[in-house]
């Protein structure tokens, strides 16, 4: 009973609103379109002692020589608007420009957000039974897979394996950027990872840094203390929580050590790549070392192309030409070709950063470190020469 008379109280109520709503609604209606101006002028100026005030707010109601003139809907559409809504097209191309601004600085502030230097987007190899449980899907061995890198007839550069897969409208002289003088005034080294939760088989994403790709990072690191090159590793996993930050993560920590440590020259983004099919076959590139199959390298260079401003990315390109040639030279077609890609990859920070990415989801982590030790000497070859 107590419930019943409660919604006929509600009910009253919610009648009552809906009249007190018509008949504002009417009045409003009324005064838009009947009220004379005259009228209207005076009742705002007994409200108002500072006549002025509306005459510099209310252009469009302050018409004192003509009295008889009714209220133009239009300007009132302009004032509560405020926009000209006479003139349309200067509204629209208003807007655009402020869309347009907007988009410029959303995209040098995020633009580098959603960057991936994956081929393939990665898949979470797992399969749901139907009792709800989950099993991950062990998809050792993977498709072996050999991307070739020296190439016959390709002359001194490409004997070497100076390759270039190039996903951008420029149009860059491998052989040029061979013989190109390299300079590295501050030859310490920085080892980050923008995706260091990528796994290797059968975990296409880890989070134990000693199974992960930071493990081939610290792998690295030795290997240049080794020869007397300084070196700084951050062990941060700039993916985790949310996979879309990373490179805005990245970006930040890469700072902060170049701020902690101005001798940092050279910035190694070090990766995992991913391959796999549409039918959900898993690849796995090897070459053959002294008789066993190790993981291939990839050398990635950003571009300016993408909108974000980088202008020095051929310094990052010579320094990967040569990187590339002395990674062949000590194990052949160990680094795939050179992959130049229209995002910037936080390559901006240094002349001589560079993404390397070391075997695929595919590979094994112990063919994933024996290559990366490979690359890491050859790299410090270069410093060292350079």
């Amino acid at each position: 009973m107590k419930n019943t008379r409660t919604l006929i109280i509600n009910l009253r109520k919610l009648v009552l609103l809906l009249i007190v709503c018509a008949c504002l609604s009417g009045c409003l209606i009324s005064l838009f379109f009947s009220v004379k101006l005259d009228s209207l002028y005076n009742y705002l100026v007994i409200k108002s002692a500072n006549t002025d005030f509306f005459e510099a707010s209310l252009p469009a109601l302050v018409q004192k020589q003509d009295s008889s003139a009714k209220i133009d809907f239009t300007e009132i559409l302009c004032f509560v608007l405020n926009e000209n809504i006479k003139k349309p097209v200067n509204i629209l191309n208003g807007h655009i420009m402020f869309i347009t601004t907007v988009k410029e600085k959303m995209k040098e502030y995020y633009g580098y957000a959603d960057e991936s230097n994956n081929y393939y987007i990665p898949q979470i190899i797992e399969k749901y039974f139907g009792n709800g449980t989950k099993k991950e899907e062990k998809y050792n061995p993977a498709t072996e897979k050999n991307v070739k890198s020296i190439r016959n007839n390709f002359g001194e550069a490409g004997k070497y394996g100076i390759t270039l897969d190039n996903k951008t409208s420029y149009n860059p002289d491998v052989n040029g950027y061979y013989s190109m003088p390299l300079s590295i005034n501050k030859k310490s080294v920085l080892i980050v990872h923008t995706h260091g939760s990528e796994g290797y088989n059968p975990t296409d994403r880890n989070e134990n840094t000693d199974e992960n790709v930071v493990r081939v990072g610290r792998e690295m690191k030795e290997v240049f203390e080794s020869n007397g090159i300084t070196v700084y590793h951050s062990e941060k996993m700039h993916d985790i929580p949310k996979f879309n930050n990373s490179y805005k993560n990245s970006l930040s920590t890469v700072n902060e050590m170049m701020k902690k440590h101005p001798d940092i020259g050279i910035v190694l983004d070090v990766h995992r790549d991913a391959m796999i099919s549409s039918s959900g076959e898993v690849y796995k590139v090897v070459c053959d070392s002294n008789g066993e199959k190790i993981a291939q390298i990839m050398f990635v260079v950003g571009t300016n192309e993408g909108g974000l401003s980088h202008e020095k990315w051929k310094n990052n390109l010579n320094f990967a030409v040569k990187c590339q040639k002395r990674v062949n030279e000590l194990v052949p077609n160990l680094a795939r070709p050179i992959n130049l890609r229209t995002e910037r990859f936080n390559q901006h920070t240094t002349p001589c950063s560079v993404i390397i990415e070391v075997g695929t989801n595919g590979n094994t982590l112990y063919e994933a470190v024996t290559s990366a030790k490979i690359t890491a000497q050859a790299i410090s070859d270069i410093i060292k020469k350079h």
